[in-house]
């Protein structure tokens, strides 16, 4: 690869990398929340998965469906 060519793509691939990982941490987060949930009886398990991948999205935000 030529210099021109890593300073084009080097940012691109950086940004597709972590916005990759964020949302596969936050489909995690969300399902496993949301079996744990399940397990545990908690009434809207499926809605408050769902609503832990939301706030994962957000830096801090699983806490305030705990």
């Amino acid at each position: 690869m030529t210099g021109r060519n890593t300073l084009s793509t080097s940012p691109a691939l950086t940004i597709r990398g972590v916005v990759y990982g964020v949302l596969g941490t936050a489909f995690a987060q969300g399902t496993l929340a949301g079996i744990g949930f399940w397990i545990a009886g908690v009434p809207g398990a499926l809605l408050l998965g769902f609503a832990t991948f939301v706030f994962s999205l957000i830096p801090a935000g699983p806490p305030m469906i705990w």
